[in-house]
């Protein structure tokens, strides 16, 4: 026997399609305790509506139909998938059918969430991109990654597309020629799979770093000049001291992944070490310990971020996804020659066009990503020059700083104008030599620029989130190939 859980609609549901539900919970009763009291409760408290199955399948109607007006009327289907649930028929059945639709429809609905390691399971559910919790210290870090999934599986046409591609030839492999022509691509669509589970770490990884700097360090920052005696200091203190050590968790386990490089271990240790002043400090109201804990993660922000978004570059740069195009297009070249029909190709050339722009749209977003992320870090020390009403010294920067936007907006660009407006401002400022007016305007530019460095990171996770999804399904495509 089996249950069911939903939960309410996320603002990505489709106008066009009534899902009453961001996602369906299918998982057997064995597990129905852990389901209930943690899985359930998680969705409850980041603001989602769960629903279970006997409160809402329709009595005297049988158990698939009530199965399949839930599939319909949810986004995502969340498949918890242990021994129990893969031996019975009727939970195994409900991600069948959602993986079948996918199939049909290219439409990324099924996320497994493993409560088990070891699992014998079929190919299909294999492949697929996971969330595993049969391991218990790294359980609060799925529950991140799966309270943020909804939003990160792709829902649009470009993405679909070059999926539908992939899985047309994966259901075409049954045909000789078709298996013929993928062996020459077999090589490399294997390490493009590889680099693209890398990419999806490493950004993984560098939002990891924002989040901890923004949530985490930034209130310790603030907080600091208050402690040990203000009490609002020392709540905030206490809150920021629970989510560091979530947040260390989370980036230690990052380094027993294999696209961890092993050379960066001791920054993990440094933060270690920053927590237990930090610690420390709370515990005996020492605001000696604390600053010396601030200096410690403070010189790992400093440092290993900007390492970490540079290899993110690199790792993109290095993505063959290009070559990957060319190999559809040889590819389809051949099975047209071959004979294969008309509709069929045309939805292998449909995706390769898709990802070739996904491909050129991922290059681009590295690039303005790197430009961007240092930019922001050149106006931060330069406004500490302001501080100290330094005008000559932040002239001679201005300079450069013009230069550079110039330079990055020769073609214009839909932030031009924000630019331009606020460079007017600073300009006027530093004319008049008020000291106070250039300080408004250079923060005024500074936060400006913040919020494109921030637009471009949020459009780059997004994309990294497409290419992993796509990654799934170059997986699947090479575990197909390789069983045929």
């Amino acid at each position: 026997m089996s249950s069911v859980a939903g939960a309410k609609p996320s603002p990505n549901t489709s106008a066009s399609v009534d899902h009453s539900y961001d996602a369906f919970v299918s998982y057997h009763q064995d597990d129905g305790d852990w389901v209930e009291k943690e899985l359930l409760s998680r969705l409850w408290r980041a603001s989602f509506k769960p629903a279970i199955a006997w409160d809402h399948f329709i009595p005297g109607v049988p158990y698939l139909d009530n199965f399949e007006k839930a599939l319909r009327t949810s986004r995502y289907v969340i498949a918890v998938v242990s021994s129990a649930w893969l031996m019975d028929p009727l939970t195994s059945e409900q991600g069948r059918a959602t993986h079948t639709r996918y199939l049909q429809s290219g439409e990324h609905r099924l996320i497994p969430l493993f409560r088990a390691g070891g699992l014998s399971c079929p190919t299909w559910l294999d492949a697929l991109p996971r969330f595993d919790f049969s391991e218990p210290p790294q359980a609060e870090g799925e529950w991140r990654r799966l309270l943020t999934a909804f939003a990160a599986i792709p829902n649009d046409g470009g993405t679909y597309q070059v999926g539908r591609a992939l899985m047309k030839l994966c259901e075409l492999m049954h045909d000789p020629r078709v298996r013929e022509a993928l062996a020459r691509s077999q090589p490399l669509f294997q390490v493009v799979s590889r680099d693209i589970e890398i990419l999806s770490d490493r950004k993984y990884l560098h939002d990891l770093l924002h989040d901890f700097q923004s949530q985490c360090f930034k209130p310790i920052l603030l907080a600091n000049a208050g402690f040990p005696d203000n009490a609002d200091a020392m709540d905030t203190l206490v809150r920021c001291h629970k989510s560091f050590d979530v947040y260390l968790g989370l980036l230690s386990k990052m380094t027993f992944r294999s696209s961890f490089d092993q050379a960066d271990s001791p920054w993990v240790e440094k933060l270690a070490k920053g927590l237990q002043h930090f610690s420390a400090a709370l515990d005996r109201g020492e605001a000696a310990s604390l600053k010396k804990a601030i200096a410690i993660v403070k010189g790992v922000l400093d440092k290993f971020p900007s390492f970490v978004s540079g290899r993110l570059d690199a790792d993109a740069k290095r993505l063959q996804l290009g070559d990957v195009v060319e190999q559809m297009r040889e590819i389809s070249r051949r099975l047209a020659a071959n004979g294969l029909e008309v509709k069929d190709l045309q939805e292998i050339d449909t995706g390769t066009s898709k990802l070739d722009q996904i491909s050129k749209t991922l290059q681009q977003l590295v690039v303005d990503h790197s430009f961007w992320q240092g930019f922001e870090a050149r106006l931060q020390m330069v406004e500490a020059l302001i501080g100290k009403d330094d005008l000559e010294a932040l002239e001679d920067d201005w300079v450069g700083i013009k230069r550079a936007t110039a330079e990055r907006f020769d073609r214009g660009g839909e932030d031009l104008a924000i630019i331009r407006a606020e460079e007017t401002k600073l300009n006027d400022a530093l004319a008049g030599r008020n000291s106070f007016k250039a300080l408004q305007a250079f923060r005024s530019y500074r936060q400006e620029v913040e919020a494109i460095f921030d637009k471009t990171d949020k459009s780059l996770k997004s994309h990294c989130d497409d290419v992993r999804w796509l990654g799934g399904n170059l997986a699947f495509l090479l575990r197909a190939l390789s069983n045929a």
